[in-house]
């Protein structure tokens, strides 16, 4: 194969083994925030350097943001699967945010996204570089880009429970939770909304009904609570029971706290549902 290619490069003129590099690519994916990363070579030269050059060439994504300078990617690259395939270009795709967000919001945090589903990114540094030696020389390049990161992570989801006291049975327990690294995280950027109804007793599914209670900005009520922040009401049973009823909490979360609700409690199709929950009283 390589005698007939330098001869057809001969045939076709020139110094074949002279350096010829197209500029370098580097994109960023606005929704995934993954790097797309290319540079095309003139297939001639990059076969000619290749044979010369033992050390393959190197690229490196190093970020730089509120948590300092880390290495994100780092690989060499091998030119000779795609010069076998008579390819003129090499391409990468790195992501550029770590597979789990933080729970920690930099000072140059931004709030963006549809409305009802915002959240808080991190604004991230990319710097690219192809690291080449020898007769790839050519290929060399550094150039930097920026995107930015989810800041607070949707594995720490709120916690909801309600229950009828041991020890007093007359009172009934309710407590909503959620990681305080979380909570401080989300601050300013949404919040959550919890609504309870009287149900017949033996609904199975959600009914459109009016709220007996709304508390509307929940996340202010919290407070600490070890790890957590909390919310706990305890209160008489007949707050929570009646005869012939029972009683639907709805858990509703706007922007940061739209993702860690793990199910809504009641009738709303305002939010993703992942159940209906129900305290029902004898």
């Amino acid at each position: 194969m390589n005698a007939l290619f330098w001869l057809l490069t001969a045939l076709l003129g020139g110094d074949p083994c002279a350096p010829s590099v197209e500029a370098p690519v580097v994109e960023v994916d606005a929704r995934s925030q993954e790097l797309r990363i290319s540079r095309g070579y003139g297939l001639p030269w990059a076969v000619c350097a290749q044979e010369k050059t033992a050390k393959p060439p190197v690229l490196r994504v190093t970020a730089r943001d509120g948590a300092g300078t880390h290495v994100l990617y780092e690989k060499p690259v091998d030119l000779s699967s795609s010069l076998r395939d008579a390819s003129n270009h090499f391409s990468a795709t790195v992501s550029g945010c770590d597979d789990d967000a933080p729970n920690r919001r930099d000072a140059g945090a931004v709030l963006q996204g549809a409305v009802g589903s915002r959240h808080w990114y991190n604004k991230r540094t990319v710097e690219v570089e192809l690291i080449a030696e020898g007769a790839l020389a050519p290929l060399a390049f550094k150039t930097q880009a920026e995107l930015y990161c989810r800041a607070c992570s949707d594995r720490e989801r709120i916690s909801f429970s309600y229950y009828i006291n041991d020890f007093d049975k007359n009172t009934a327990r309710m407590i909503v939770s959620l990681d305080k690294a979380r909570f401080e995280c989300a601050k300013g950027g949404g919040r959550m909304t919890l609504r309870r109804f009287w149900a017949p007793p033996d609904a199975d599914t959600w009914v459109p009904l009016r709220p007996y209670e709304v508390i509307d900005n929940l996340q202010d009520r919290l407070k600490p609570d070890d790890k957590s922040m909390s919310y706990e009401a305890i209160e008489p049973m007949s707050r929570f029971c009646k005869a012939g009823k029972a009683n639907l909490f709805e858990v509703v979360g706007i922007d940061e706290y739209s993702g860690i609700i793990l199910h809504n409690y009641g009738p709303s199709d305002a939010v993703h549902r992942g159940g209906i929950e129900f305290l029902k009283c004898k």
